[in-house]
């Protein structure tokens, strides 16, 4: 079965990476299994809805907020008459515009990571809101709506506005869940794209684009995950296949080094002699 993926030029105009629209749905309405390029937030505002992502269901009544990643299958049943309010939110909106460790992390550590290193971890990608929590969302939700109607000078700087404060309102509806784990993780997709580039010029910046967290946040994330920096992390991963391909192949030491990601042949034979106390040839002559 095919799979619509949402594109972001579709769902979002002008220079803004995130957008917001008003919608209802009948009882009994579907929507049909899509993806989107983008994260999405689905706030209930009123009625009882199913949300099947990634074919799990989650239950979402009044006054809950329903995370979808970017890229994750997300379909809706509407359970009794559905009102709601889509915000569709790209990636890079998080990383480099709410990047507070204290913040945001929060947030996708929690909808996001949940159960990746730890089983008993098992957060539904929702939250629910007190009755006060949703007035204020009612009131935040309606003002950008509004917003984006008017399209007053300085619309785009209000919208902006608005978007931070609805997080910062998901986050504190988190914190004074007691249910809620927050935890912070390297994924198992980043740290996958790691193993499989290491051979390339892989940068903190460039993994970062690959997920919410800014570079610098990133890599305090990675050591405190590791006991190492990321870079530290791809010369052992790098040295441990040089001597891989010492042991199993017939390649030359510079072919080697450049296998490995070494366009310098001097700095291959340094790493390598400082984890293992020989050269290249040395461990070959060994075998």
């Amino acid at each position: 079965m095919s799979v619509y993926i949402y594109k972001s030029e579709e769902c979002m105009t002008g220079s803004l990476p995130f957008s917001i629209s008003k919608g209802e749905f009948k009882a009994g309405h579907e929507v049909k299994i899509h993806k989107h390029e983008f994260i999405e937030l689905v706030y209930i505002t009123s009625g009882k809805s199913t949300h099947y992502i990634n074919d799990i269901s989650y239950e979402a009544n009044s006054g809950d907020i329903v995370f979808v990643n970017y890229n994750e299958t997300h379909r809706i049943v509407a359970n009794e008459p559905l009102e709601y309010y889509n915000l569709f939110v790209k990636p890079e909106y998080i990383s480099e515009k709410l990047a507070d460790a204290e913040t945001i992390y929060d947030v996708f550590s929690f909808f996001i990571m949940g159960n990746y290193f730890d089983e008993s971890v098992t957060n539904a990608p929702l939250t629910h809101l007190s009755p006060v929590q949703k007035s204020e969302m009612d009131s935040l939700t309606k003002e950008m709506c509004s917003e984006v109607s008017k399209r007053e000078p300085g619309f785009e700087l209000a919208l902006d506005g608005y978007m931070r404060l609805i997080f910062s309102r998901i986050i504190r509806s988190l914190r004074q869940s007691d249910s809620t784990k927050i935890r912070f993780a390297i994924t198992p997709e980043l740290l996958d794209y790691i193993d499989k580039n290491y051979t390339k010029n892989l940068t903190l910046s460039e993994l970062a684009s690959k997920c919410f967290y800014n570079s610098a946040y990133l890599g305090r994330l990675f050591k405190s995950t590791f006991n190492m920096s990321l870079k530290d992390y791809i010369i052992q991963k790098r040295a441990d296949y040089a001597k891989k391909l010492l042991e199993t192949t017939d390649e030359t030491v510079e072919t080697i080094s450049s296998l490995v990601g070494y366009a310098d042949k001097k700095q291959f034979y340094h790493v390598f002699k400082e984890k293992y106390g020989c050269t290249p040839g040395q461990y070959r002559d060994q075998l």
